[in-house]
């Protein structure tokens, strides 16, 4: 037995029955997760189109069209699953960042807040929970507390938790301090969201940190603390719930060296938005140039 997939069009569409429009027409405003859920339902009901759909047409309030194969519907299957994410996201650009520690990614974080970005942070839901049991706010413990809720409720979790408060936005988002590949890969399936990685070499992120550390006061950082801190964050001696900054670059849809000045990282922000993303000033998608 075979199933035919092909793009099911709007014009076709009244084939299906009423109760199936009513859900599909309005899907663009539904939370994508659910988007999702709801389209993978639908999918594994069309498979077996060969043995239901000859009967279907007595639950639809259409006459079917007789040029249309019985008993198979016209469905793409890869289409079919992306069709909410194209138009769920074709007004706005999604994008992450991901980079080890001081690398240069809070001048990137600005820049797109500039160009109209409104940035979500994944730590913010761990000092949101660090703040609820009364901790400090220092690096350890909103280390051992996201380490802590991957484990515990899977390494998705800090993702889901920012996702939930996207709601219906519908603006040009950053979603920034991705540490771990659960977090990349539940964001690349609910949002198709692009993975943009800044790194840079130890000499100068050593030196970014410590200059950074003595801006907020920090005078006693030393070159140890660094290390410690590095090597933690990139996923040394982490187990797969820790924070895996290494793996999640290597899962990275682009790379830009800072190696240079600020103004050089930010021109090559501005270059892969524009060729690669399609992303304009104005905040919109454009259609590539062939």
């Amino acid at each position: 037995m075979t199933t035919e997939f092909v793009f099911i069009s709007s014009d076709n569409l009244h084939y299906l029955c009423p109760l199936f429009i009513k859900i599909l027409l309005p899907l663009s405003r539904i939370k994508f997760v659910f988007i999702m859920e709801f389209l993978k339902f639908v999918k594994f009901f069309l498979v077996f189109g060969d043995h239901f759909f000859k009967y279907f047409p007595k639950f639809c309030s259409h006459k079917r069209d007789s040029t249309i194969p019985n008993p198979v519907f016209h469905l793409v299957h890869l289409e079919f699953l992306s069709f909410c994410s194209y138009t769920y996201l074709m007004t706005r650009t999604a994008v992450g960042l991901v980079g080890p520690i001081a690398s240069g990614k809070g001048e990137v974080v600005k820049y797109l807040k500039k160009l109209g970005f409104t940035v979500f942070s994944l730590s913010d839901r761990v000092r949101e929970e660090v703040c609820v049991r009364g901790l400090p706010l220092s690096r350890e413990n909103l280390q051992n507390i996201g380490n802590e809720l991957r484990e515990t409720y899977g390494g998705h979790i800090l993702a889901e938790r920012t996702l939930e408060m996207l709601g219906d936005f519908e603006g040009n988002i950053v979603i920034d301090s991705i540490r771990n590949p659960s977090e990349i890969e539940f964001l690349k399936e609910a949002l198709g969201i692009t993975i943009i990685g800044i790194d840079a070499s130890p000499e100068h992120r050593l030196e970014w940190y410590i200059d950074r550390a003595w801006k907020r006061g920090e005078d006693g950082t030393m070159e140890k603390d660094f290390v410690k801190a590095n090597s933690r964050d990139l996923g040394l001696g982490e187990n797969n719930f820790g924070q895996q900054v290494g793996r999640c670059l290597a899962m990275a849809d682009v790379i830009i060296q800072n190696e240079d000045t600020k103004k050089h990282l930010l021109e090559a922000v501005d270059y892969y938005l524009i060729s690669e993303l399609g992303f304009s000033p104005e905040g919109t998608r454009r259609s590539k140039e062939k």
